[in-house]
């Protein structure tokens, strides 16, 4: 008996280490446990944030967050998707090709902050949430540039299967901010948060840069002697341009709407928006790190993205099923940790973005394929039509119904283009199921 147990034992230990020994599950298990300490940390962070200032002043320091990643996604020229595809695949161009791109995102972070700034009575009207002191401004236009270099970085460890580094970066900056946040609640309560959320992006970028490019990259041009020192200027700006059309709608769907709500429902309601809005942040985060490690896998074997595809929907409802059936039962007392009044206001809203997980996992496969096969247009119709449902189905249910109608927004919005996504796929496939060998098609 001893021995059955001891055999089937070590036949289950093996069997689980042959499975994570495949890059795309071991990337995408590296990438979730990044996300899960990641978002536990991050949740920890604001919980913090919000026991120590008043709610108005979350609201307004959240928004300023979200400007930030704002302008950064729109200076990153969609460059995360970029160094993500053609980082395994340019051989010994790659060192060019990381260079070119930082280069490129800090002088257009720069240029998006000061514009944004400059403009700031035109983007936002009704409420200021920048001081117009020199010091300050430079501050938040250092922050989005930080921010930029900290989004392209990881996937550069990616695309180099370095994908380790990933989770321990974001955990020691996620534990900085939690440290940081605490010191500067008393050193300097009135810049605490931003201080608190930007200072560690630049001590996270100073080692992990070090680390790419004087040994990584090193060691992935030596592997590839064989390759072309030649960088494909022309194959990824035309992905580049494409898929960044698409990154655009993305952008106003997610990161606007705290601004949004800022401007028609005032800075209280923003921090208990914005508190779901982090949670749902971490949840998205999950299906869309294992995606990048999808998206990896399949430009190096496209033949095999059906089968990637069918694994990785797999192991996301694996991860994510547990995830939202706690969150959907424990809404309440999950939001409580921020305070009584948010666990009132955003109870619904929290529930409504956690089922929204399963539609928009089916929307990040289908860009992921898409994105192998570099069909842009696919990508550019896919979040155009979410991001018009998302904001043309938000103004009037913010209105009508406080930040819960966001929520209501949000989960019809996925779950409209999800199914037209797979009613489109099953016609596909009815029509292709006589002929073999026929490429797949997202």
């Amino acid at each position: 008996m001893q021995r059955f147990i001891l055999s089937s034992w070590t036949t289950l230990f093996n069997q689980v280490v042959t499975h994570v020994r495949v890059p795309l599950h071991r990337n995408a298990y590296l990438l979730a446990f990044s996300t899960a300490a990641t978002a536990g940390l991050g949740a920890l962070y604001w919980v913090l944030a919000a026991r120590r200032y008043p709610a108005a002043e979350v609201g307004l320091h959240s928004a300023v967050v979200a400007t930030v990643m704002f302008l950064s996604g729109l200076a990153q020229f969609d460059l995360v998707n970029v160094l993500n595809r053609f980082v395994p695949s340019v051989g010994r161009a790659v060192g060019r090709l990381v260079k070119y791109s930082y280069l490129l995102t800090l002088v257009a972070s720069a240029a998006a902050a000061l514009i944004f700034a400059v403009g700031e009575p035109i983007w936002t009207p009704e409420r200021s949430i920048l001081e117009t002191n020199a010091p300050y401004l430079t501050w938040f236009a250092f922050a989005v540039m930080a921010w930029s270099i900290f989004s392209l970085q990881d996937s550069v460890l990616i695309g180099l299967r370095s994908t380790t580094w990933v989770p321990i970066e974001n955990i020691v900056t996620s534990g900085l901010r939690v440290v940081m946040l605490v010191l500067f609640a008393t050193l300097i309560p009135q810049y605490g948060i931003l201080a608190s959320w930007s200072i560690p992006l630049f001590l996270a970028i100073i080692p992990i840069n070090y680390l790419i490019f004087r040994r990584l990259i090193p060691a992935h041009v030596i592997s590839q002697k064989k390759s072309s020192a030649d960088l494909p200027v022309r194959p990824i700006a035309t992905f580049a341009a494409s898929n960044y059309v698409g990154t655009l709608f993305f952008l106003i769907s997610t990161l606007l709407l705290p601004l949004i709500v800022v401007s028609r429902a005032g800075a209280e309601a923003n921090a208990y928006f914005y508190m779901v809005w982090v949670l749902r942040g971490s949840l998205d985060l999950i299906p869309m790190n294992m995606a990048l490690s999808l998206t990896t896998e399949g430009a190096i074997d496209q033949a095999k993205m059906p089968q990637f595809m069918r694994q990785m929907w797999t192991q996301m409802l694996r991860l994510m099923l547990p995830v939202v059936l706690i969150i959907f039962i424990g809404a309440e007392p999950i939001l409580a940790i921020f305070g009584a009044s948010y666990s009132a206001a955003g109870a619904t809203l929290l529930r409504l973005v956690a089922l929204t997980v399963f539609p928009k996992t089916i929307i990040i496969l289908f860009l992921s394929a898409a994105r192998v096969f570099h069909q842009s247009k696919r990508i550019i119709a896919i979040q155009g039509w979410l991001s018009v449902l998302i904001l043309g189905l938000s103004f009037p249910l913010l209105d009508w119904l406080g930040i819960t109608g966001v929520g209501i927004a949000w989960l019809i919005s996925h779950t409209l283009v999800a199914a037209v996504l797979l009613v489109m796929q099953l016609r596909v496939r009815a029509k292709q199921s006589a002929t073999q060998g026929t490429r797949f098609v997202p």
